[in-house]
């Protein structure tokens, strides 16, 4: 428990759970998202029915939208829009090519989302919780929603092979595509069809029908360069979860398989199988609402998830690694090195794991009548979690180095704590193994 308590410390913890950090005038990143106890008193957050078309009005009336933060977001709308457009063409200017692709567009978006980010977790001239300028907070909460959406296309993008047709980057288009995103778990998008063509129109051609004022970005972000690394190492961080967090429930998978699968010679054996598959099944299960896809904001489109899940071991590699490959944003060393941790973590899930003595003895004195070749089998997945878990530890150790240099933060003077992996990725699997099998 010290070690997970300890990785809430970390910068990439911190990072992933900023939903209650508010603006200037007490609104928080995540509005309605954010528990009750963790709003500040007085701030409005008025709810109604939605009254517009489509997969919103199926969700009426147990769903409703946020009217406090939409009167919020059209009355800083010319500077919330500036503020977008002023980094959408900074973005442009650092693109090596001419044409968008589905990628870029997510990498906008979470340009923009990265920054109450970089503002508040800097080393120097931090933005304090409750001082965020609110069009910077309007403009997080307009991409935000957009950012899911090209998110999901980038993902097909990615593995166009396994995704089909991809829809044409026009605000017409993309609209069809936008109507059943815009229902969430607890409310819908509040934003008029109009005001989410003006938002698709911003991302997709860079202009919108009403005028624009340029914020005073220049005022709070004097290193345009540190910020620009820092969004590229935050949208790093979240492929890299997306991917880990795939990996592991293929490794969740594989394991539960293995044990349930268990040859049982008799009752006391059938017994002992179905207790561990069932101290298993209850520590590594997750609801939808608590897998960290989800609390995180990375949904993984359900083509491609559904894909590496049902795929052999051979192919599953392969769609990692077209993955990574498309959607990490870093380059120079910093690229090199995360593809590479990535591709190492990959590729644990084609082997079977190597034995240890300890993890076989604990399987026998469980199982006292398995088979050698069953707990051999066992062992050998047990080891595959392992692996896969020091292979998961090192890229998120990079990723947190990547993310610590653009914010001028000093490096870590000790090896990431393992309880990190249970607060990003999953429940550990060793962990899990541990319980099941040394307890009476």
């Amino acid at each position: 428990m010290e070690s997970r308590d300890a990785g809430r410390d970390l910068l990439i913890y911190r990072l992933l759970n900023m939903g209650s950090y508010s603006d200037r005038d007490g609104r928080p990143l995540l509005e309605g998202h954010v528990p009750p106890e963790q709003r500040r008193l007085g701030v409005p957050f008025e709810l109604r029915p939605c009254p517009y078309a489509g997969a919103r009005a199926a969700a009426r009336p147990a769903r409703p939208m946020n009217v406090s933060a939409l009167k919020r977001i059209l009355a800083t709308l010319p500077e919330t829009f500036g503020l977008f457009l002023y980094l959408r063409e900074q973005y442009l200017a650092r693109l090596p090519r001419r044409r968008m692709l589905f990628v870029d567009l997510w990498r906008v978006g979470v340009l923009i989302t990265s920054l109450p980010r970089f503002l508040a977790c800097r080393s120097a001239d931090a933005v304090p919780d409750g001082e965020l300028p609110p069009y910077i907070a309007d403009g997080f909460k307009f991409a935000a929603g957009v950012s899911i959406l090209m998110m999901m296309l980038a993902y097909r993008e990615a593995v166009r092979a396994e995704g089909g047709i991809l829809p044409a980057i026009t605000v017409e288009s993309l609209l069809k595509q936008a109507d059943g995103m815009l229902v969430g778990d607890q409310e819908v998008c509040a934003a008029p069809p109009a005001l989410i063509a003006e938002a698709l129109s911003a991302f997709v051609a860079g202009t919108v029908s009403f005028k624009t004022v340029e914020p005073p970005i220049r005022t709070l972000i004097k290193n345009f360069d540190a910020y620009f690394a820092f969004a590229s190492a935050y949208m790093d961080l979240k492929v890299a979860l997306s991917l880990l967090t795939a990996m592991h429930q293929c490794l969740v998978n594989n394991l539960l398989a293995k044990v349930k699968n268990q040859e049982r010679r008799d009752a006391h054996g059938r017994f002992a199988q179905a207790a561990v598959f069932q101290s298993l099944t209850a520590a590594l299960s997750q609801t939808g609402s608590d897998s960290p896809l989800q609390l995180y904001g990375l949904p993984m489109l359900e083509g491609t998830r559904s894909a590496i899940l049902k795929s052999s071991r051979e192919k599953r590699c392969d769609l990692f690694h077209r993955l990574a490959k498309n959607l990490v944003s870093q380059s120079g060393e910093e690229r090199t090195q995360l593809l590479g941790a990535l591709e190492r973590a990959a590729g644990i899930l084609k082997e079977s794991g190597a034995v240890n003595p300890i993890h076989l003895d604990a399987i026998r004195n469980r199982w006292p009548r398995v088979t050698k070749v069953a707990a051999l089998r066992c062992a050998a997945a047990w080891g595959q979690c392992a692996a896969f878990e020091a292979a998961a530890l090192q890229t998120l150790g990079a990723l947190e180095a990547n993310l610590r240099v653009p914010l001028s933060h000093l490096p870590m003077d000790a090896p990431l704590p393992a309880g990190v992996l249970s607060l990003v990725i999953g429940p550990s699997c060793t962990e899990a193994l541990n319980v099941a099998f040394r307890s009476a």
